[in-house]
């Protein structure tokens, strides 16, 4: 198990095989949503793996409240483990399940990220 300890001193715990590239691209999020100068009521971490990304927004008081899809099921049940030893269940929701209609329609989400290189594209084409 490795550990990583974000700014606010949240310790996120984690398989090395749920990092799908969150450690090494977790900068280069929180810089982008740092430049656009406003916070977010709820986020989404679509495929997120062990979820660093969006814990790291949280830790950054980017965003009140994110939300975690995967489609595995271990990588779901470590991010609601975090959010529990972090003692934020408040503010964290997981979804389980490979497409949108796992999200219930009546969620509204108004920051949604994930890693591009899933889509063919590199982090450098949003910049």
């Amino acid at each position: 198990i490795e550990n990583i300890t974000l700014r606010n001193n949240w310790v996120i715990q984690f398989p090395i095989v749920l990092d799908g590239g969150g450690v090494e691209q977790k900068k280069f999020f929180i810089d982008k949503i740092q430049s656009l100068q406003k916070t977010y009521k709820k986020g989404l971490e679509w495929c997120a793996g062990m979820g660093i990304i969006g814990y790291d927004i949280l830790a950054h008081d980017l965003c009140e409240h994110m939300s975690f899809n995967d489609f595995y099921e271990p990588a779901i049940n470590n991010v609601n483990r975090n959010a529990a030893i972090n003692k934020i269940k408040d503010r964290v929701s997981t979804y389980l399940g490979k497409s949108i209609s796992v999200v219930p329609e009546s969620e509204k989400f108004d920051l949604v990220v994930m890693i591009l290189q899933r889509l063919g594209l590199m982090p450098r084409t949003l910049a």
